[in-house]
């Protein structure tokens, strides 16, 4: 049998698995074969149990952001958009883990951004935005996680589609809520002062006090804000996960003693932030070591700082294994 009729073979064997919407869904990029071809190895995955939910995050947003110009110039838009939509919301109930779960809320918004844009009077991208908000509020709201860390990637949205008089209200108040939890998480957990103590490290009493304050100072200020923020543009403004940890990372430029500094980073990778944000802490650390002089190991208790030392390596290698080394 020739390999093309081997290939159509195959194609009509998958097609059987789908269900009858995806089946249509498919047929509608019969006549285009990258876009048709995409669809196809989406489908397969979407399909396969267990599924490579990585990769199917990823053809998910090939789908929804590159072909999208497809579905919105079809004669049924409609329908393969709303295809479209709950795609989303059948991947975003496969229990996926924390940075899958941002990706394809990170590509929702994208999607909805689209949708929102050069709107076409025949098709009603109303009900179908309002539907994908709907997803985006149901998986912020059943993910203690996510929703702290969810105005980074809300804040992707514009202001005219965020002041849309269809979604303002849902739109400013998840993005408040996110803020707040945010804000929440970090007066919960930096206490500079209480670490040093359990962990029996000396710093000097101007250090503790210094260091205390700018914590407090910032939860006050971006708390203050928030309070009389109304607008999403000035939502938008305020400080995000992210922004907190940078504003900690700053701290360590301040500190000038090369010690103070090297604790000050241990104190900062103990508290509960992002994969990737503990790699730039590591990255830091491994500069302070670097810069360390040789001098000052005769000042300081090099069993202590050793053992501290290899106590949180010991803890981060399973996650940060290449950093590390």
């Amino acid at each position: 049998m020739p390999q093309t009729e081997v290939n159509a073979k195959q194609i009509l064997d998958q097609k059987k698995i789908f269900s009858v919407e995806h089946r249509w869904f498919l047929e509608l990029s019969s006549s285009f074969f990258g876009i048709h071809q995409r669809t196809i190895n989406f489908l397969n995955e979407f399909y396969y149990s267990p599924p490579n939910l990585k990769l199917l995050n990823e053809q998910l947003r090939e789908i929804a952001l590159n072909d999208i110009w497809f579905y919105k110039s079809h004669q049924e838009a409609n329908s393969a958009l709303k295809i479209i939509v709950n795609f989303f919301k059948d991947f975003l109930n496969k229990g996926l883990g924390y940075q899958n779960k941002e990706r394809a809320l990170r590509t929702l918004l994208e999607f909805i951004q689209l949708l929102y844009k050069n709107q076409n009077a025949e098709i009603d991208f109303s009900s179908l935005i309002t539907e994908a908000i709907n997803i985006l509020e149901k998986t912020l709201n059943d993910d203690e996680e996510i929703i702290i860390h969810a105005s980074s990637f809300l804040k992707i949205l514009s202001t005219p589609l965020a002041d849309d008089k269809n979604y303002s209200t849902k739109l400013k108040f998840l993005l408040r809520k996110s803020l707040q939890n945010n804000l929440d998480f970090w007066k919960n957990n930096l206490d500079f002062k209480d670490w040093c103590e359990k962990e029996n490290i000396i710093f000097g009493k101007d250090y503790h006090i210094a260091i205390s304050k700018k914590e407090n100072k910032i939860i006050k200020e971006t708390q203050k804000i928030l309070k009389t923020a109304k607008e999403w543009g000035d939502l938008k403004k305020i400080i995000d996960f992210r922004g907190f940890t940078d504003k900690l990372r700053d701290f360590i430029i301040e500190i000038k003693p090369e010690l103070e500094r090297i604790y000050f980073i241990f104190y900062l990778l103990q508290l509960p932030v992002e994969i990737h944000l503990k790699d730039f802490l590591i990255i830091d650390l491994a500069q302070e070591f670097k810069s360390f002089r040789k001098e000052k190991f005769i000042e300081v208790d090099t069993d202590t700082l050793l053992n501290k030392t290899f106590t949180l390596f010991n803890e981060l290698k399973s996650k940060h294994i290449e950093k590390i080394l």
